[in-house]
């Protein structure tokens, strides 16, 4: 029934601190391709749209009626889904480093140090 309660999602929204904090590192250091950063971006958009979804502010009826549906249906669960999807890729798309792949670097190709060695 926890699962439910929004007051449970809003009180550990504390655990999106980690995921968004990768997701947003990736972008400034990891250098992602063209298709990669525009899916980041898009995903920490609507992180930012569904978390914004839940807010009642008073100002408009419709506003306040969306909101609590927001509440309703879980738009943390839905948060939480969609980082939990991107990191996913993230990490899909870094698992072929160790594969032995044409192309890609194997766990021997380093030295003791952890300099990459060649060919």
């Amino acid at each position: 029934m926890l699962l439910f309660s929004e007051r449970t999602w809003k009180h550990h929204c504390v655990t999106l601190l980690l995921p968004l904090t990768v997701l947003t590192y990736y972008l400034a250091a990891g250098r992602p391709g063209r298709a990669l950063r525009a899916y980041l971006i898009a995903t920490l958009v609507a992180v930012v749209v569904l978390m914004g979804s839940t807010s009642i502010n008073g100002l408009a009826r419709w506003w306040d009626r969306a909101a609590k549906m927001a509440q309703v249906y879980g738009a943390y669960v839905w948060i939480y889904l969609v980082l939990a999807a991107a990191l996913v890729v993230l990490l899909r798309r870094d698992a072929g480093i160790f594969t032995g792949e044409p192309g890609s670097v194997s766990p021997r190709s380093f030295s003791a140090n952890g300099t990459l060695l060649g060919p």
